[in-house]
């Protein structure tokens, strides 16, 4: 009978851990699933929880995925998520926005909306719209999203009546 063992980190990674062999720890896998299980009930995370289960055989990755996503973030964490990306861990450090570049941001916000198109829909009856909202007008007004961008686009001339243009 071949028995499988895993290599356990003893401080995990996710509570700031390395793979120095002087925190790895080899179990089988019903021993690692009570450490993480021991991890666990001493420090509340939720990764630990997640992993015992898995090691159990209890959920798959994709459920393990999605209950991680969920889970709240430690303060911990959020820490380390911070620094990960101040200074020159940021991916934007070093580089400028023109004003140009700017400017057309600034024209394209709305209070605390997201960048968004600008379109200007013509009803059946000829009257003027403007949409900031592709998506909400569209809701509000019984029409297809998808058609109404390939009327903005072109690709079609009309959509029950209505006319798109983007700007």
């Amino acid at each position: 009978m071949t028995i499988y063992t895993h290599k356990h980190h003893i401080i995990p990674k996710h509570m700031g851990g390395t793979n120095d062999p002087s925190n790895l720890i080899v179990l089988t896998i019903e021993e690692h699933a009570q450490a993480h299980l021991d991890l666990y009930n001493e420090h509340g995370y939720t990764q630990d929880l997640v992993a015992h289960r898995m090691l159990l055989g209890q959920i798959n990755k994709a459920e393990a995925i999605k209950l991680l996503q969920k889970a709240p973030k430690s303060l911990s964490w959020k820490k380390q998520m911070s620094k990960r990306v101040t200074g020159e861990g940021n991916p934007m450090f070093g580089r400028t926005m023109s004003d140009e570049h700017k400017k057309a941001m600034s024209k394209r916000k709305m209070g605390n909306q997201s960048p968004a198109k600008h379109y200007i829909v013509t009803d059946p009856e000829g009257n003027t719209h403007e949409a900031y909202n592709l998506a909400k007008f569209c809701r509000e007004n019984n029409l297809n999203q998808g058609n109404m961008v390939k009327v903005s686009k072109g690709k079609y001339k009309q959509h029950k009546g209505w006319r798109c243009q983007s700007l």
